[in-house]
């Protein structure tokens, strides 16, 4: 028997993370002047939020009504990138081409204390990265892993977007369903002064 049946959505352990990563990008996103709307449904879902910016909001055009999806875990280990199922990128195109909106894939990263990401259609763009071993890789980085096939993207191109407070980044690895501690990976980016804004 498979070990999460029987286990009602909300308590898995997965979503609870899951939902501390939406809950903590709508607290950024609406200390900036958005607004959101989410699925009104329980149970898995293929986009969390679309974010607009509210009435009076002097949010730009360029960063006006977008879908958003938030990933809630760490960065790989021994690669310079994150990622996501492929067959949830496949959908996100999808649904970007059915409503002609563009949506950020947001990324709640306990390990690096920050949210980053970018715009679907520069996370689609191809690169090549030299990592720190030397060795090349070109991106998007399409991969079959134990968990099924994933698609990577390299972190250095991601947009910045918040710092994570120690509590809440402390908050998301205890409840992270793989380790954030990575002895050998040094973080891809440090603060200078501590007066950056975090959430």
């Amino acid at each position: 028997m498979h070990p999460l049946i029987g286990i009602p959505w909300n308590e898995r352990q997965e979503v609870q993370v899951g939902n501390l990563g939406e809950e903590t990008l709508d607290e950024f996103l609406h200390s900036r002047g958005y607004r959101s709307m989410r699925p009104n449904a329980n149970g898995s879902h293929s986009i969390d939020r679309i974010y607009f910016p509210a009435p009076g909001s002097p949010i730009g055009l360029a960063h006006g009504i977008h879908w958003a999806d938030a990933k809630t875990y760490a960065r790989r280990t021994h690669y310079p990138d994150t990622g996501i199922n492929l067959d949830h990128f496949i959908e996100y195109d999808r649904i970007s081409g059915e409503l002609g909106m563009p949506g950020i894939i947001y990324w709640v990263d306990p390990y690096e204390e920050l949210i980053y990401g970018n715009w679907l259609e520069e996370l689609k763009q191809p690169r090549m990265i030299q990592a720190d071993n030397g060795r090349h890789y070109h991106y998007p980085l399409t991969q079959t892993t134990k968990t099924g096939a994933k698609i990577f993207f390299p972190i250095v191109h991601m947009r910045i977007f918040a710092r994570l407070q120690t509590k809440r980044a402390e908050l998301l690895r205890s409840k992270a369903n793989r380790s954030c501690e990575y002895p050998h990976t040094p973080m891809l980016w440090l603060f200078d002064d501590p007066r950056d804004p975090q959430i």
